[in-house]
């Protein structure tokens, strides 16, 4: 089970890797959830992996599954675009990708749940707004 979850989270981790080296050389640094142990690392790119894979982690650990979606057998990813603010709190979610049956509508409360937890993004070195990060929030019965 332990190894499903690696293997699940490795392309999440490869998203924020690739947005990750684009930014770096555009001398920006995107957002990132805050996660005190990730913090601890030194290399800005390890530590964005660390950051994505928490942010990840502890979605899917709360995310609510609609009774209604889980009794149709509905599965797939949302995804929940979010506008963080130059202090590093998100202002703004929107639903990019709806599943249905309420998935969105959940995706969107978890991700709501920690507007305060993100370290803002960066441009040489000073905190900057950012718009257009999405989440994606997967809803599967059985992994």
């Amino acid at each position: 089970m332990k190894n499903q979850a690696k293997l699940f989270l490795a392309p999440f981790v490869l998203f924020f890797l690739i947005l990750s080296t684009q930014s770096l050389l555009a001398q920006r640094t995107p957002p990132r959830f805050y996660s005190e142990v990730c913090e601890e690392i030194e290399d800005p790119q390890e530590r964005q992996i660390c950051a994505g894979q928490a942010m990840l982690e502890l979605l899917y650990k709360n995310v609510e599954y609609p009774p209604q979606a889980k009794a149709e057998g509905i599965e797939g990813t949302v995804v929940i675009s979010i506008k963080i603010d130059e202090a590093g709190i998100v202002y703004e979610t929107t639903i990019s990708h709806d599943i249905g049956m309420g998935c969105g509508d959940a995706a969107q409360a978890v991700v709501e749940d920690y507007l305060y937890a993100w370290v803002p993004a960066t441009e040489d070195g000073e905190p900057i707004p950012f718009n257009g990060m999405r989440i994606p929030v997967k809803f599967a019965l059985h992994y």
